[in-house]
């Protein structure tokens, strides 16, 4: 009993110097749905010109960068923001368009995947 109330003070205390840190009050929001103020979501066309500057059609950028078509799919349309490090990625591409090689050298096959896995 003591334990679970030292974890729920130590919680309590974590987020309260979270909450400094951030500079905003994060009472009954789940630690899960906070972000930092600095992770600002890309816009859609941010999305949609990281993607063109790169030369790749959407299936390949998504692999490239780990992410489904249907969720660059979204991006390029406003449906959905990218979170705050695919944000940060679009960004660092629409700077660097060159770094989209070094992510497509990462590329493992599907076939040596599976063979490692098994």
């Amino acid at each position: 009993m003591a334990t679970r109330r030292f974890m729920k003070k130590a919680s309590k205390h974590l987020e309260d110097l979270a909450a400094r840190d951030f500079g905003k009050a994060m009472a009954g929001i789940p630690s899960s749905y906070r972000s930092a103020p600095y992770a600002v979501a890309a816009s859609p066309s941010q999305a949609r010109d990281a993607r063109k500057i790169t030369g790749l059609a959407q299936p390949a950028f998504a692999m490239a960068i780990g992410a489904s078509p249907a969720t660059i799919r979204s991006w390029e349309q406003g449906q959905k923001r990218p979170d705050g490090v695919a944000s940060k990625m679009l960004r660092l591409l629409l700077r660097h368009p060159k770094l989209i090689k070094e992510l497509e050298r990462d590329l493992v096959p599907t076939s040596v995947q599976r063979s490692k896995v098994a």
